[in-house]
């Protein structure tokens, strides 16, 4: 509702045409969808029929492999598994803390909150340092390693959320 009420929302061939021919106007988008969630089939796909629209969906193909890329995991993890978002983080802080107090302080005293992603004003204090933290400090194995040992003690079960998180070649093709 807000969008249609703010913006002209362009079908995506209006918007490659636009786009060609350099004539897109401030108050014209496009719908995007990326990731390849199931999400996207269930709930947004149903209301665009409704509304008559349509959308760009870039699918992320990892997920068609044997090892996709766990940034979609670890966020059904972080949503599914605590109440709050800030509980996530204050395990994962204390998970760095028992695992590794010196580095989790030095990274404290590093972090600088009003220049680290500072183009984004939503992120609150703990999102960017969590950021820092994932991006900056710790390697990637370590991030996995983290993570990994997370999901373990809460019991998380990664091979059933990846059954249902992501779309199936079926979903693509009614797409």
């Amino acid at each position: 509702d807000w969008l249609e009420s703010n913006f002209k929302i362009l079908s995506p061939e209006e918007f490659k045409l636009k786009l060609s021919n350099a004539t897109i106007q401030s108050n014209e988008i496009t719908l995007t969808f990326d990731d390849g969630l199931r999400c996207q089939i269930d709930i947004a796909e149903k209301v665009l029929q409704r509304r008559g629209l349509r959308a760009f969906f870039f699918v992320y193909t990892s997920i068609f492999t044997p090892n996709p890329d766990p940034l979609e995991i670890y966020r059904h993890f972080r949503t599914t598994e605590y109440l709050e978002i800030d509980d996530f983080y204050s395990n994962f802080f204390d998970f760095l803390e028992k695992q590794d107090s010196g580095m989790h302080t030095t990274a404290r005293e590093n972090f600088e909150e009003a220049k680290h992603l500072a183009d984004f004003s939503y992120y609150s204090t703990n999102d960017r340092f969590f950021r820092y933290m994932r991006d900056r400090v710790l390697t990637d194995t370590q991030y996995i390693s983290i993570m990994e040992t997370m999901m373990s003690n809460k019991k998380y079960d990664i091979q059933n959320a990846s059954e249902h998180l992501w779309m199936t070649p079926e979903n693509i093709k009614s797409l």
